[in-house]
């Protein structure tokens, strides 16, 4: 059996960076990338590891990365890889600068989240999945104005309708189907 002679980390490296100065003097990761936009690059062998393209370029350049530090761009291209444009840092410098230089988004900062009527339900309500639109619906709105309307028991319009003694339970009280209004 022919053993086969893997490549060094640093020519694999290499060969996925563009290094023809992008925007601001940037080195483009030209391979793949992860959910939030930076490079990844294996590390060869057995292990199948993943590791982030900009740290790899750090420790290529500068040597390890000590342990509780992180890797800062700053520049604001995730796909960086100058040694330049990296430094060390931890978890809470690497928020200041996202908070600074406006990459927090509401998904990280909830001062920004959509609140009261500017809330997207709020504006569009028309655009929400209810009753009769939700998927999985059993009942019509018809069928929720019979159950408020009904005498029988729960239970009997529980059979009748096809549903839960608690759906029934729930559309009386009020607490599901609300925007359904007796006529």
């Amino acid at each position: 059996m022919r053993r086969v002679q893997r490549r060094p980390l640093a020519a694999r490296f290499h060969e996925k960076v563009d290094t023809s100065a992008g925007p601001n003097g940037c080195w483009l990761w030209m391979a793949a990338l992860d959910g939030h936009g930076y490079g990844n690059i294996g590390s060869g062998g057995h292990s199948g590891k993943t590791l982030k393209a900009h740290r790899v370029a750090f420790e290529l350049a500068k040597g390890p990365i000590p342990a509780g530090l992180g890797v800062l761009h700053d520049c604001d291209t995730p796909r960086c890889c100058n040694p330049a444009h990296l430094r060390l840092g931890d978890q809470q410098a690497n928020m200041q600068d996202m908070a600074r230089r406006g990459r927090s988004g509401p998904k990280n900062n909830p001062s920004c989240m959509p609140r009261g009527e500017r809330h997207g339900l709020r504006i569009h309500p028309e655009r929400a999945a209810r009753g009769e639109r939700v998927g999985g619906a059993k009942l019509k709105e018809a069928d929720v104005m019979a159950i408020r309307a009904s005498t029988l028991s729960q239970r009997a319009l529980a059979r009748q309708f096809g549903v839960s003694r608690r759906t029934i339970t729930l559309i009386l009280q009020g607490k599901t189907w609300r925007h359904v209004r007796a006529a």
